[in-house]
């Protein structure tokens, strides 16, 4: 971002590039949506347009979304955790405040925050941020932890900030604005 320019194009296209948007985005590819429904909000959501009939469109199309959601790098990929650690909707009150205190943005008023920007600031919220605590508890694997009054607290913990599907993806076809 300081040496390059930040990109305003998937696949070609000018598309917005607000944090929200994004969030959005991440938010339908989480969801326990058909392939297909999936795919239909991506489109209106990224491009505005309904889905080409062009397959192989699609696909470059998407593997660009993919590509610019992960901010050009890599996923990271962990195996071992087959929970979900972060939920965009969901932990947004955590992820704001964890923004005001550390890098001292008002998300509700930097609606235009690039995606990258947002994401660079988010992987660099410090470990003690609420947010990375309830990734980490989330992610913990309780039967890794040998002392049985240790992992009743994890358990415990871990339960007070687990993530929930019901009812969560009523309103992706609304905006979240």
């Amino acid at each position: 971002m300081l040496l390059t320019k930040l990109p305003k194009t998937v696949a070609g296209k000018t598309v917005r590039t607000d944090y929200l948007t994004w969030m959005r985005f991440g938010s339908i590819w989480e969801a326990p949506l058909l392939q297909n429904e999936k795919i239909y909000l991506s489109y209106r959501l990224i491009f505005r347009k309904s889905v080409p009939s062009d397959l192989t469109q699609v696909k470059n199309e998407l593997e660009a979304c993919f590509r610019f959601y992960n901010c050009e790098k890599e996923p990271r990929i962990t195996p071992t955790c087959r929970e979900r650690v972060l939920d965009w909707k969901e932990d947004s009150p955590t992820i704001w405040a964890d923004f005001l205190i550390y890098a001292r943005i008002d998300l509700d008023r930097e609606k235009d925050l690039h995606w990258w920007q947002f994401m660079a600031l988010f992987e660099s919220l410090p470990e003690d941020a609420q947010i990375k605590k309830r990734m980490g508890l989330r992610s913990t694997d309780l039967s890794k932890i040998k002392d049985p009054e240790m992992r009743n607290n994890y358990a415990q913990a871990k339960a007070q900030v687990a993530l929930d599907y019901q009812g969560y993806y009523d309103d992706l076809d609304e905006p979240w604005r």
